[in-house]
């Protein structure tokens, strides 16, 4: 039971500690988190694990970890539509064209 608490102390450091930071190396967080969380699956429950203070504070913290790379996701991902958007300049539609016109028009 003793051990089960470190562990799960241990991931909430970790998690809360990845929530802190700007930047954040999200696959080394989570496959961190995994790993720990693998070693819990080996060790017997707990009765009442959803009563402990430390086990709901991993699952807000895992949430909270969750929201925020999804949050990250859909920023790269508008981010990738304003560059996809961005191509389709005159200067783009110049260089797709097969014979190209003779004068390039260029919205500067």
């Amino acid at each position: 039971m003793n051990n089960y608490k470190k562990i799960i102390a241990q991931i909430n450091r970790l998690l809360s500690s990845s929530l802190e930071q700007e930047f954040v190396e999200y696959e080394e967080v989570l496959n961190e988190t995994n790993a720990l969380l693998e070693m819990l699956q080996q060790m017997d429950t707990p009765a009442r694990l959803g009563d402990f203070q430390e086990y709901q504070q991993l699952q807000y913290n895992y949430r909270q970890l969750i929201t925020q790379i999804k949050n990250e996701k859909q920023s790269t991902m508008k981010h990738i539509q304003k560059l996809n958007q961005s191509q389709r300049s005159t200067v783009m539609t110049y260089l797709q064209q097969e014979e190209g016109p003779s004068l390039i028009d260029m919205d500067l």
